[in-house]
């Protein structure tokens, strides 16, 4: 399977991240997206089934051409030094993305404030 060379978000994703992102106060919505993905990655790791949830995840929502990913190489280091033999770096980082926002928002509709979430104080 070939990688992405545009990052397509799933549309339900998308709205929560234009929600979350605008509520607070990140510079944009990929900003978000990036963090979200950092949250997976660090938080949910190993129940992510990538192959599945990259055929499952529609792309109807925003899209990002992987150059805008790119631009912040901070993020393509942490995701190399999880992942250093992935030769589909980008549908990866969609999925992470994806999942990190559901998995934010799932936290949020169970009561858990967004600033503890940020702060990452607790584990899970």
């Amino acid at each position: 399977m070939s990688d992405l060379t545009n990052i397509g978000i799933s549309f339900e994703a998308s709205e929560i991240a234009k929600e979350l992102s605008e509520r607070y106060y990140f510079r944009d919505v990929l900003s978000f997206l990036q963090f979200a993905m950092s949250y997976a990655l660090s938080k949910h790791l190993n129940e992510i089934d990538f192959e599945t949830l990259d055929s499952e995840y529609e792309s109807s929502g925003l899209h990002y051409n992987v150059g805008s990913i790119k631009k912040s190489s901070l993020i393509i280091t942490v995701f190399n030094s999880v992942f250093p033999d992935c030769k589909t770096p980008y549908r990866y980082i969609r999925v992470l993305m994806i999942y990190g926002t559901f998995k934010i928002k799932e936290r949020m509709e169970a009561g858990t404030d967004f600033w503890e979430i940020l702060s990452a104080k607790r584990n899970s």
